[in-house]
């Protein structure tokens, strides 16, 4: 591990050299020194790690330019948002201090807010349109993705019944939430039949994702009529 570890550093030590690298993806002032952001580039890389597995990393570079570049984009997103609440403060052992400019004004923090944001939406999509077209390749089945029963594979699963944009993150944490529900309120109204075999079944797949979804955006499904085999005569 430790061995591999050195080999992914070393082989991605050069993804950003310059603060000109920075602003390919994300605006920011030439000023900025790039050793200030460098040490947020382990956090954001992180983000995308649990996906795609570090180890593919060079590989990738080689072969799948455009996936790399949107690897690139979602890591320089996700740095500055990292460093943001660092840039603005200089700890010290007199305590925290901010950093002044006399010939520039200070952002108010909802300007940094939406920033931020903008930031992170700009980096969740950028890994989401990575693993799409690693999906296609080669890579596809070394990518580490959450199941979710195999209903809600992708963030755009979810949101049909609840919006978290495209955030694969968020997707994660849900992991357990999904598998809750389905166990709480829908398992015990199912035939005697496995998930697999509605997973097989276009029709019977798609009703259980309907009673799931909505359960799981907190609505009453009681009372809808879903035409099922699948289910019991009376699921309700």
């Amino acid at each position: 591990m430790v061995k591999d570890n050195f080999y992914f550093f070393k082989k991605n030590a050069n993804m950003f050299n310059t603060i000109s690298d920075i602003q390919e993806f994300i605006n920011v002032s030439n000023d900025i020194d790039i050793e200030l952001l460098l040490p947020y580039k382990g956090a954001a890389m992180e983000r995308l790690c649990r996906f795609i597995p570090e180890k593919l990393f060079p590989e990738i570079k080689e072969k799948e330019e455009k996936a790399y570049k949107e690897i690139k984009r979602a890591t320089a997103n996700y740095m500055v948002v990292y460093a943001i609440p660092f840039l603005k403060i200089k700890l010290s052992n007199i305590g925290g201090v901010n950093y002044d400019d006399v010939k520039m004004k200070n952002a108010s923090w909802w300007d940094l807010r939406d920033f931020g944001l903008s930031a992170v939406k700009i980096a969740d999509k950028a890994l989401n349109s990575a693993i799409e077209i690693l999906e296609k390749t080669e890579f596809g089945s070394k990518l580490t993705l959450p199941n979710g029963l195999g209903l809600f594979q992708r963030p755009k699963d979810v949101n049909e019944f609840y919006s978290i944009g495209d955030s694969w993150d968020v997707l994660l944490q849900l992991q357990s939430t999904i598998k809750t529900v389905f166990q709480l309120y829908v398992q015990e109204k199912l035939c005697d039949c496995t998930l697999a075999d509605i997973l097989g079944d276009v029709t019977a797949k798609m009703y259980l994702i309907l009673r799931v979804g909505l359960l799981f955006n907190g609505k009453n499904c009681h009372g809808k009529k879903l035409k099922c085999y699948h289910l019991k005569r009376n699921p309700n």
